[in-house]
């Protein structure tokens, strides 16, 4: 076998992982034959709407992939494989920008019939308008010629659906492990109970704690594969490059380019997004099942926070490619900030 059809077949090999991935995800998150198994909160409409599009979206991708990688695999000239690469940029793009004017659609029929849709959230909508802004920009930049531009955005936007699908099923699956472990209704929160001699409330906050650090694990490592991974890649590829960011090669080996300015934005909203979730968590699960006086859970609410806060800005700045050694100010700074805030936090709940 030629080194360029080596090449081909393990290139094939990861775009038939991902079309399945597409298809065995949008499958378990709609859920259409079993309404009452889905878990995020969909109307039926919505998703038989938005049902037929998966599949569709990776018979494409398997099809025009290959033979963008087979005009390269086989040595064809420029003039060949950019305009295949434009043509797939655009095929893909459009199918996403039909999706969600399928959903917008039937959405707008449903408030039109008095029905009731699916409670909106936040992160909902973010995730529709950012989807929306970046279809329009492939386009865009498929009509101004930049093939290459257009061709990152639509192969990113799939590798956001694979992250985010697989990552949220993976922390409901955390949270109802943990919910029916440490229930004391199961065998299991039962023997639990007898082997550590704990009451219903103490079992209560341990599977909240361990539900809770699990979630921001996960959350942390879906966001590190946002960055490390991409459309194509292997999960051999993906806990190397983990490994190596949460061991900090990675990180101590960047250095300030344009690219890494995107990176160190999207870590900065992320990041903040995903502090002030962990608080609220916090702040409405966790510390209301303690025993400490509302003083204390306020203060060590505040000071999570700060800390959350200065690691998501050490991130950022990492991102951009500042040396670790040059942030021993930066995280001076920081430590003095969180701990003044916890002191008056403090004195603010504490009773006059």
């Amino acid at each position: 076998m030629t080194p360029q059809l080596a090449g081909f077949s393990q290139d094939f090999e990861k775009i038939v992982y991902t079309c399945v991935l597409i298809t065995g995800l949008s499958r378990a998150l709609l859920s259409t034959q079993h309404p009452s198994w889905r878990l995020p909160a969909i109307a039926d409409p919505v998703a038989l709407a938005i049902k037929p599009f998966p599949i569709r979206l990776a018979w494409v991708l398997l099809v025009l992939v290959a033979v963008a990688q087979m005009t390269n695999a086989i040595g064809m000239s420029s003039q060949v494989v950019i305009p295949v690469r434009g043509f797939v940029a655009l095929v893909i793009s459009g199918m996403i920008g039909a999706l969600l004017l399928r959903v917008s659609k039937t959405r707008r029929a449903l408030v039109a019939t008095g029905a009731v849709a699916e409670a909106g959230t936040t992160l909902a909508g973010v995730i529709y308008a950012f989807a929306s802004v970046a279809v329009v920009i492939s386009l865009l930049a498929l009509l101004i010629g930049y093939v290459s531009m257009s061709r990152f955005i639509t192969y990113e936007l799939v590798w956001l659906f694979i992250i985010f699908s697989g990552f949220y099923l993976l922390i409901q699956l955390l949270k109802d492990g943990c919910e029916y472990l440490f229930s004391p209704r199961h065998s299991t929160g039962k023997a639990l109970k007898q082997s550590l001699g704990i009451g219903d409330a103490r079992l209560e906050q341990i599977s909240i704690i361990l539900s809770g650090v699990g979630r921001a694990a996960l959350l942390l490592i879906g966001f590190i594969t946002l960055l490390v991974g991409g459309f194509g890649s292997t999960l051999g590829q993906l806990a190397t490059n983990i490994l190596a960011i949460l061991g900090g090669d990675g990180l101590r080996k960047l250095n300030i380019v344009p690219g890494n300015l995107l990176h160190a934005v999207f870590a900065l909203f992320l990041g903040i997004y995903l502090i002030r979730a962990l608080r609220r968590w916090l702040d409405n699960e966790f510390l209301p099942k303690t025993e400490m006086d509302p003083g204390m859970c306020a203060s060590l609410s505040t000071l999570f926070a700060n800390i959350g806060y200065a690691l998501v800005i050490l991130l950022a700045l990492s991102s951009l490619g500042v040396k670790w050694t040059n942030l021993a100010w930066i995280v001076s700074a920081l430590s003095v900030g969180s701990v003044s805030a916890c002191k008056r936090s403090s004195r603010t709940s504490s009773p006059a």
